[in-house]
C-alpha cells in the first residue's frame, strides 16, 4: 500500500462499518492508482446512495468537513450531485457500471465542481451491494480546456501553454499550425525567445510589447493569482502586408500551491478591428474638436452679439437722455431723434441678420416661390439703397441687356435680399463721388430654366486679397473700425452666400484695396413664359407706384393719408406701448382705431360690428386669452360676407418664415414684423384700397 495508503488511511464510515477487508484494501489501491490518487468514497447501491465511507482527502478536495457533508447530504450521496447530473448517475444503479465518469458535485459555497471518478462494485460484510470510487477534482482542468478551446475558436495565430510548477511549456498552436510538442526548461528561455521575436518582428518604436513581457515575467515570479489577465497590442512585421496590429494576451489560472497553476499566452492578428477602433477614436476626437470649435464659435458669437447689440442700445439710451436735457432746443432734440432712429434701424438689421443666418444654417428656411419680373425688381427696386446712395453722393446705375425671359418663378424675397446686401455694401463702403453699377444678361435658357448673370461693381474702398478669402465667413470685416464707422453686422455676405447656394447659383468677388470691388452673381431661375394679364397688370402697377414714390415721396404720403382718412381699423394688441405707437401712426393718417387687448376681444368686436363697418384688421400674434392665429381663424369662419374679405394684417415680433407661414395659413393677408415703420404700415394698408 505504501504511498497510496495515506489517501484512505483516515476513512470515515457510516452505518456502523468500521473495518476494511483485505479485498477492499486492494480495490482501494487499484482505484487510487488509476485516478492519480486523490480521495475515496463508497456508497451503497440503494435509493439515494447512502454513504458507506469517505476519506479525509476527498472531504478536503470538496471543501467539507465530515459533519458539514452529513448535514448537507443527510447521509445520501445523491444529494451531493448537481441536479442536472443526477439522472445519468442513477441510471447505472441496476445496470452496467462504466469504469470512469465525470460529473458535478455541489461545493460548500453552493458552487458546482467537476470531479473525475473511477468506480468498482463490491459487497459489504453484511451482503449489501457497494460502489467504491476514487474522486479527483478536475474543475481547473475543465476551465483550462474551455479557455484553450475558446482561444482556438478565436483563431489565435499562436497559443503557448505554461505549467508553472513543472516549468514545462507546450505550443498548442504555433504560427497558425497545431502542435503537440512539449519543451522543458526555465521560463528564462521563453523570455529570451520573446526578446528575439521582439527584435525581428515588432515595430522598433513600439514599447508596449517590451512592457508587457516584463509584466508577465514579474507575475510568473510572484505566482500570479487565479484569473489574472494581461493584454497588449503591438505592431508586427508581416511578409506581405508590412506592419499589422497584433494582440498578445496572458491568462493565469489554477492554484500554484495545489500544483495546478498554469498560464496561457496567445498571439492573434487584430489589425482590422484595431484600425476600426482607431478610426472610431479619431472620429470621436474630431467630434470633440468640432464640439470645442462650436463652443468657441458660440462664445465668440455671443461676445460679438453683446457688443453689436449694446452699441446701438447705448446710442438710443444716450440720445434719449441728451434729448431730455435739451427740451428747449428743438434742433438738438430733432438731431437726437434722428440718431435714435439710426441706432434702432441698425439694431433691427442685426436681429434680422441673426434670424436669417440661423434659419439658413439650420435648414428650416422655406423658399416660397412666386412669379415676378426679374427686370422690374432690379431696375425699379431697392429704393432705400438708392436714397442711401443719393445722400452719400454716390451715383447708382443699372444696365441690363434685353432678357429673353424677364418673368421668372422663384423666391423673390431672398433674391431681393442677395442684391440688397451686395448693393448696400457697395454704397456703404464707397468713396465720395463714387459710383455703383449693376449689369446683367441672360446667359442661356432651356425649356424650363434659364441662367442669369449679374455684375455689381463699385469704385469704393476695396478689400485686401486676404480678406476676400474670408468675406463669406460670418462676422468677418476688413477692420474693427468698420463695425463702428459703417454700422455693419458682418453677417450680410455670409447670408447672401448661403441663399445663393440654396438656390443653386454661384457668387464670387474680385477686389483690390483702394480700387473698388466686383461681385459676380449667377442664378438659375425657372422661366415663366405665360405671364398672364393679371401678372402684367400687377407688375406695372407696382412699378408705377415705385416710380411715383421716387419722384414725389411727399405727395405719395399725402395721397395715402387722403385715401385712408375715415377708414376704420380694428387693432388687436396686448402691449400698451405697442398699442399707443400703432394707434398714433394710424390716427395720424386719419384712420379711426378700435382697440382690442386680446384676440377674444377682437373676435367679439368684429362679430358685434355692422357688416362692412371695419375696413382693416391689424392682429398681434402672441396675446393672452386667445392668440392672433386662433382669432384670425375664428373671424374667417364667421357666417358673414366681410369675414372672408376684410384685409387682415399680422403685426408680430415673430419674424421667421415659419411664423409668416402660420399667419398666412390662418387667413391673414400680410405679415409685418415689429418694429413696424410708419411708411411701411400705411403703404401696406393703402395697397388694399387700390
Amino acid at each position: 500500500m505504501g504511498e497510496t495508503a495515506k489517501y484512505y488511511e483516515e476513512l470515515h464510515f457510516y452505518d456502523g462499518h468500521t473495518e476494511i477487508s483485505g479485498d477492499d484494501q486492494r480495490l482501494f489501491i487499484q482505484l487510487l492508482e488509476a485516478n492519480d490518487a486523490v480521495g475515496l468514497c463508497g456508497v451503497f447501491e440503494e435509493e439515494g446512495y447512502p454513504i458507506y465511507c469517505m476519506s479525509n482527502f476527498a472531504l478536503k478536495s470538496l471543501g467539507y468537513s465530515f459533519e458539514e457533508l452529513m448535514e448537507r447530504t443527510r447521509g445520501r450521496f445523491i444529494n451531493l450531485i448537481y441536479e442536472k447530473d443526477r439522472k445519468a448517475f442513477e441510471k447505472e444503479r441496476d445496470g452496467e457500471l462504466s469504469e470512469h465518469r465525470e460529473f458535478r458535485v455541489t461545493g460548500k459555497e453552493g458552487n458546482h465542481v467537476w470531479v473525475s471518478s473511477h468506480r468498482k462494485r463490491s459487497v459489504s460484510g453484511d451482503g449489501r451491494r457497494l460502489r467504491i470510487a476514487s474522486i479527483r477534482v478536475v474543475d481547473d482542468i475543465r476551465r483550462r480546456e474551455n479557455q484553450l478551446l475558446k482561444a482556438l475558436s478565436k483563431e489565435y495565430r499562436s497559443i503557448l501553454y505554461l505549467e508553472e510548477n513543472k516549468k514545462r511549456y507546450r505550443w498548442i498552436k504555433k504560427g497558425g499550425r497545431m502542435s503537440d510538442s512539449h519543451e522543458t526548461g526555465s521560463y528564462e528561455e521563453i523570455f529570451q525567445a520573446l526578446a528575439r521575436y521582439r527584435e525581428t518582428y515588432v515595430h522598433p518604436d513600439d514599447a508596449a510589447f517590451t512592457d508587457f513581457v516584463e509584466k508577465v515575467r514579474a507575475m510568473l515570479r510572484e505566482r500570479a493569482e487565479d484569473g489574472r489577465r494581461l493584454v497588449a497590442n503591438y505592431k508586427m512585421l508581416t511578409e506581405h502586408d508590412g506592419y499589422r496590429w497584433n494582440e498578445l494576451q496572458v491568462i493565469f489560472n489554477g492554484d500554484t500551491d495545489m500544483e495546478t497553476g498554469y498560464a496561457i499566452i496567445t498571439f492573434r492578428d487584430v489589425d482590422d478591428e484595431t484600425r476600426k477602433k482607431l478610426d472610431e477614436n479619431q472620429l470621436m476626437s474630431n467630434s470633440l474638436q468640432k464640439a470645442k470649435e462650436i463652443i468657441n464659435l458660440k462664445n465668440e458669437f455671443l461676445s460679438r452679439m453683446s457688443h453689436d447689440m449694446r452699441t446701438p442700445l447705448n446710442g438710443i439710451i444716450g440720445m434719449v437722455e441728451m434729448a431730455n436735457g435739451n427740451l428747449e432746443n428743438a434742433f438738438r432734440v430733432r438731431e437726437c431723434h434722428d440718431k435714435i432712429m439710426l441706432s434702432c434701424r441698425n439694431l433691427v438689421e442685426l436681429i434680422n441678420d441673426i434670424l436669417d443666418m440661423q434659419s439658413l444654417t439650420s435648414g428650416t428656411v422655406e423658399f416660397t416661390e412666386e412669379n415676378f419680373s426679374l427686370v422690374d425688381m432690379i431696375q425699379g427696386g431697392f429704393l432705400d439703397i438708392r436714397k442711401q446712395a443719393r445722400e452719400a453722393g454716390v451715383s447708382y446705375g443699372v444696365e441690363l441687356e434685353e432678357f429673353a425671359h424677364p418673368f421668372v418663378r422663384g423666391s423673390q424675397k431672398y433674391i431681393r435680399e442677395i442684391f440688397a446686401t451686395v448693393l448696400s455694401n457697395a454704397v456703404r463702403y464707397n468713396k465720395e463721388q463714387g459710383n455703383v453699377r449693376i449689369t446683367g444678361r441672360e446667359l442661356s435658357n432651356g425649356r424650363a430654366v434659364s441662367i442669369y448673370e449679374f455684375v455689381i461693381e463699385d469704385t469704393g474702398l476695396g478689400m485686401s486679397e486676404e480678406f476676400v478669402k474670408m468675406i463669406f465667413d460670418p462676422f468677418e470685416q476688413e477692420n474693427n473700425g468698420a463695425r463702428t464707422e459703417y454700422q455693419g453686422s458682418g453677417l450680410g455676405m455670409a447670408i447672401a452666400k448661403k441663399i445663393v447656394e440654396v438656390l443653386g447659383g454661384d457668387i464670387s468677388i474680385e477686389s483690390r484695396l483702394g480700387e473698388g470691388t466686383k461681385v459676380f452673381l449667377t442664378l438659375p431661375l425657372k422661366i415663366v413664359k405665360d405671364t398672364g394679364a393679371e401678372n402684367m397688370k400687377d407688375a406695372k402697377r407696382l412699378l408705377a407706384q415705385d416710380a411715383e414714390l421716387r419722384r414725389h415721396p411727399e405727395g405719395q404720403a399725402a395721397r395715402h393719408r387722403e385715401s385712408l382718412a375715415g377708414k376704420k381699423v380694428l387693432l388687436a394688441e396686448d402691449n400698451e406701448i405697442n398699442m399707443e405707437i400703432a394707434k398714433y401712426i394710424l390716427e395720424d393718417a386719419g384712420i379711426i382705431v378700435l382697440c382690442a387687448k386680446n384676440g377674444q376681444v377682437a373676435v367679439d368686436m368684429f362679430r358685434d360690428s355692422s357688416e362692412g363697418e371695419i375696413d382693416f384688421i391689424l392682429m398681434d400674434i402672441l396675446m393672452p386669452v386667445m392668440d392672433g392665429i386662433e382669432a384670425a381663424k375664428t373671424i374667417r369662419n364667421l357666417d358673414r360676407k366681410d369675414a372672408d374679405t376684410v384685409p387682415m394684417i399680422a403685426l408680430s415680433a415673430n419674424a421667421l418664415d415659419a411664423d409668416m407661414k402660420k399667419t398666412r395659413m390662418a387667413g391673414m393677408n400680410e405679415h409685418l414684423t415689429k418694429p413696424v415703420e410708419k411708411d411701411v404700415l400705411i403703404g401696406t394698408l393703402t395697397e388694399y384700397l387700390l
